[in-house]
C-alpha cells in the first residue's frame, strides 16, 4: 500500500531501477505507455518525460490512494497522461480449478 501521509515534495517516490527501465523500454515520442502497478508514480513520471508531451500514459492501480499521486502527474505531464482504474476491490478472480497434476485422494 502507499503512505499515508503524501510527502510535501515534488518527488514522492523514487523508483527501482530507474535508468533501467528507461533504457528497456526505450519510450518514444508517440507511443502509448501503460504502467499496470502506477504506485506513486516513480516509473510513470519519467517515462512521460519521455513521452516529451507527445503520446498518451495510461495509468492503472488498484489502490485508491494511487489517485492523489496520479492527479499530481496528470498536472505536471499534460493531456496525454490518463487513468484507468483506481479500485480498492480485488480483481475477479474465478475459484481455483482441481489439478490433473496430482491425484484425486479417495478413502478405502
Amino acid at each position: 500500500m502507499l503512505p499515508n501521509v503524501l510527502q510535501n515534495s515534488a518527488t514522492d517516490h523514487v523508483p527501482v531501477l530507474a535508468d533501467e527501465v528507461r533504457e528497456l523500454l526505450a519510450v518514444r515520442p508517440g507511443e502509448t505507455v501503460v504502467d499496470a502497478t502506477f504506485g506513486a508514480g516513480g516509473h510513470a513520471s519519467l517515462l512521460a518525460a519521455d513521452l516529451q508531451g507527445r503520446g498518451k500514459l495510461i495509468a492503472i492501480d488498484r489502490d485508491p490512494g494511487a489517485r492523489v499521486y496520479f492527479e499530481r502527474l496528470a498536472k505536471r505531464a499534460g493531456a496525454g497522461v490518463r487513468s484507468a482504474e483506481f479500485n480498492k476491490d480485488p480483481l475477479p478472480i474465478p475459484p481455483p480449478r482441481p489439478s490433473r497434476m496430482f491425484p484425486t485422494w479417495t478413502r478405502m
